[in-house]
């Protein structure tokens, strides 16, 4: 699984609302701000921009690229399900997901559509969630990033600037980190628990079983891992397109009964 870590940045504009006509072009547009200041983040294909930031990243060994090598490759057929063209790497999903990712999951500064004014803006904030990838810590990440803001010429702040930090600092980031943030966790796949429940689960699939080292989803499974130090397996059931996280979530019968007898032979196999 892998590690996960998020924070909202805001930067500012005047401290007032202003009109476009009178001031555009004049005074700093926060959204544009904040735009810039993302896209110094991260290139188009993903790959995170920041100094050091893959500097703790402990690269795939060569079993799992061979094993992610003999899956089918999936990518043609979500790029239809999914209307999209192409994807934002060359590189197949599985591949992609073995990368640290910085993905912005929300912006919000004004309004669009019939709610929006001829105005200049007085902040936007993003709100930002970072996958990690063994062995990357969150200190480690937080450190690289506001060391990076600071580089584009920002001024970081934990709380609303003050009229007098406003009036010192041309350029002003508000940094709110979760507390929750937490490292990735990946079980060698030649474990011989590994090995073993494997061969049960190829042995119920007729010999078709797909092995890949790792999920895109994140759980905080180092907090087992430091406190028993055994290895950790998981053993998913859901349908690709469960929807997670959204209104409409879901599990297939299928999948559900499926889960029953694969559980029951591994439990009773080992």
């Amino acid at each position: 699984m892998r590690g996960s870590y998020g924070f909202n940045l805001t930067v500012y504009g005047p401290n007032r609302p202003l009109h476009s006509g009178h001031y555009g072009n004049w005074a700093p547009n926060p959204i544009m701000r904040l735009a810039e200041l993302l896209t110094s983040m991260r290139d188009p294909a993903g790959n995170i921009l920041i100094a050091n930031y893959y500097e703790q990243v402990v690269p795939p060994s060569l079993g799992e690229l061979e094993a992610i090598a003999a899956a089918p490759d999936v990518d043609s057929g979500l790029i239809g399900e999914l209307g999209i063209v192409r994807p934002e790497t060359d590189e197949r999903l599985e591949l992609a997901i073995m990368r640290p990712a910085l993905n912005v999951r929300g912006i919000r500064s004004g309004d669009v559509g019939e709610q929006a004014s001829n105005t200049i803006q007085t902040s936007a904030t993003a709100s930002i969630d970072l996958r990690l990838v063994p062995a990357q810590t969150p200190d480690f990440l937080r450190t690289a990033i506001e060391q990076h803001i600071r580089e584009q010429g920002y001024f970081i702040v934990y709380q609303d600037p003050s009229a007098q930090e406003r009036a010192s600092h041309e350029r002003i980031a508000r940094l709110e980190w979760e507390e929750s943030g937490y490292p990735a966790y990946r079980a060698p796949m030649n474990l011989p628990i590994a090995q073993k429940v494997a061969s049960i689960v190829n042995e119920l699939a007729d010999g078709s079983l797909i092995q890949l080292p790792t999920m895109g989803g994140s759980l905080p499974l180092y907090l087992i891992d430091e406190a028993i130090g055994a290895p950790i397996l998981i053993l998913p059931i859901a349908n690709h397109d469960d929807n997670q996280h959204g209104k409409d979530e879901n599990l297939r019968l299928q999948n559900l009964w499926d889960a029953i007898e694969i559980y029951a032979a591994v439990l009773t196999g080992l």
